[in-house]
């Protein structure tokens, strides 16, 4: 399984307008083979004092897909051209980290 975390800061007052296209985007990427997990997630209200805040400009992409094939056709598709178009103006700034999730009581 590949994970992908992305985290992105978005303009200031931004993120209605961010997760409005996230959503539609969601549903296609949700459908296509391969695909395990396709979400978003925000800061937890009232979270423990451990907690390092995202804050109201920040979020999280979390994605699960089968293979590389698979995140390939999702990455190269019509429907992620147009969600880039769409949050262009939106993004601050973004970081992807693609992992591969480890065996329980692998070290590497």
């Amino acid at each position: 399984m590949i994970h992908v975390v992305a985290l992105i800061t978005l303009k200031p007052g931004m993120r209605a307008a961010f997760l409005e296209a996230f959503h539609v985007n969601a549903k296609v990427a949700r459908a296509q083979p391969g695909c395990v997990d396709y979400a978003v997630a925000i800061d937890m209200e009232g979270g423990p004092p451990f907690q390092t805040p995202c804050g109201p400009d920040g979020l999280v992409i979390q994605e699960v897909w089968t293979d590389m094939a698979s995140l390939g056709a999702h990455a190269a598709g019509a429907h992620m051209k147009e969600f880039g178009v769409k949050t262009k103006g939106i993004v601050a700034n973004r970081a992807i980290y693609l992992l591969n999730r480890l065996p329980e009581g692998a070290t590497a």
